[in-house]
């Protein structure tokens, strides 16, 4: 896990503020600060990025615009100004998953055995497609082809 700076605390705060002082604490599991906020790199183009794992009986469609609603008002940005990842949705890249898990910064922990079995998983993953990449040349096609295409574009 990653160290906050102090703007990414003050954005921390506010998050964790929209979920306990709301009744979001209800519908979600946990939830993450990840991206460029956190990596220390956050501009004027970036966007707050949070990855959150909904309680299993919540209907993600009926909470996900509300919350990004009621988080982009609290930040005081435009809606597309703030990124919800949802990590119930077993499509979401688990390079995304893994970033968020494992270099985010916890904002609220409703229950810290679900948090901790997600980290893991996500690290697991991640680390079973580092594998898989590396005995099946993967990496090295991937920069052999990079290489050709630079070497097309000159």
């Amino acid at each position: 896990m990653n160290a906050c700076s102090e703007q990414c605390l003050r954005v921390l705060g506010v998050v964790r503020g929209v979920i306990t002082n709301n009744y979001y604490k209800d519908f979600i599991q946990f939830a993450v600060l990840y991206g460029s906020l956190v990596y220390g790199v956050f501009g004027p183009l970036s966007d707050v990025d949070i990855a959150v794992l909904f309680r299993d009986d919540v209907n993600v469609i009926d909470v996900l615009p509300m919350f990004i609603s009621d988080l982009a008002l609290a930040l005081g940005v435009p809606e597309d100004g703030v990124d919800v990842a949802v990590l119930n949705d077993p499509l979401l890249p688990f390079e995304v998953r893994f970033r968020a898990l494992a270099q985010g910064v916890p904002v609220y922990i409703g229950d810290r055995g679900v948090f901790i079995r997600e980290v893991v998983r996500a690290v697991s993953l991640y680390g079973d497609y580092q594998v898989f990449l590396r005995v099946n040349g993967f990496n090295e096609l991937i920069r052999r082809r990079v290489g050709e295409l630079r070497g097309s574009t000159r």
